[in-house]
């Protein structure tokens, strides 16, 4: 997980409270991140052997959240589906939430003015 609090995933035994707590500490984390986590990606991708941990945390994300959703279905709370494509879109969500937050002007988003908080 890339932020902890005291209110992390390993806090529930249930795996819905558990994918939501690794959610929401996730995407807080990425929103305060001082850059583009898609920037991230993209250097990475073009420079694998340098970027070889980033690429075995990342992999660990994706184990992680399939270990949730597995044990959510497992559990019944989930219904069935295929567990790595549900946990790279969750992944691919949260990546995606920094984006709400920018501040107006940022690249990305020229001219965009928002007009009421998103919290």
């Amino acid at each position: 997980m890339r932020h902890g609090d005291d209110h992390g995933p390993e806090a529930f035994p249930d795996a819905a409270r558990r994918l939501h707590a690794f959610i929401r500490n996730d995407a807080a984390a990425l929103c305060d991140f001082p850059f583009d986590i898609d920037e991230i990606h993209r250097l990475a991708n073009d420079d694998r052997s340098n970027f070889n941990r980033y690429w075995t945390d990342r992999c660990e994300l994706a184990n992680k959240v399939e270990a949730f959703i597995a044990q959510g279905i497992g559990e019944g709370d989930f219904i069935d589906v295929n567990v790595a494509l549900a946990a790279r879109s969750v992944l691919a969500n949260d990546d995606a939430v920094q984006n709400w937050y920018r501040p107006a002007g940022l690249p990305g988003f020229p001219g965009c003015r928002r007009r009421r908080s998103l919290s």
